[in-house]
């Protein structure tokens, strides 16, 4: 659990020395993060804009440029014990990069839906919980059921094979699974 980030279930993160260092993530960092990560993996990252509109959409938005600063550096400063992750500031966007040293259980997940392939192996993360719990619903609106619906559709025909083999106890987790994520 070293340079590692989960969405999936509890929201956790562990540093370069394998320390975890969740606790350091406020609210407001925290969902600035979620927010970045998730709008990373298309390569186009997330407007500072709509940082602002989602992070205080009770705010002008003039009045957010301070406290939306603020937040930047803090989070800056965490992620700067997490080897493998960058924050970058490009085309008016935000985004991370990723080297092979991070590892975040919703881009790993993301990607084997994205290309169709196996999820097998990956049950146990899965299991963890569905993508970011104790999340406001309106921070992932346009992310979460999306992701989930893919899931899904790799879960159904893993759940049947594993059903047709005669292993009934992974049967049974996965149907707690998609019944966890259909809910």
């Amino acid at each position: 659990n070293k340079n590692a980030g989960f969405l999936l279930g509890e929201f956790l993160v562990f540093d370069r020395r394998g320390q975890y260092i969740t606790h350091l993530f406020s609210p407001k960092i925290k969902q600035l993060f979620v927010l970045i990560l998730l709008h990373s993996l298309d390569g186009k990252g997330i407007g500072s804009k709509k940082i602002s509109a989602r992070l205080w959409p009770d705010k002008d938005l003039p009045k957010t440029k301070n406290i939306k600063g603020v937040t930047f550096n803090h989070l800056r400063s965490i992620i700067a014990d997490i080897d493998g992750i960058e924050l970058v500031f490009l085309n008016d966007s935000y985004s991370f990069t990723f080297q092979e040293s991070f590892f975040c259980d919703y881009c790993l997940l993301a990607a084997m839906v994205r290309d169709g392939g196996s999820i097998a192996d990956h049950l146990p993360l899965i299991a963890r919980g569905t993508l970011l719990e104790d999340m406001p619903e309106a921070l992932l609106e346009d992310v979460k059921p999306v992701f989930e619906e893919q899931l899904l559709g790799l879960l159904g025909p893993e759940l049947r094979k594993r059903y047709e083999t005669g292993e009934y106890k992974q049967v049974l987790e996965m149907a707690k699974l998609i019944l966890g994520m259909d809910a």
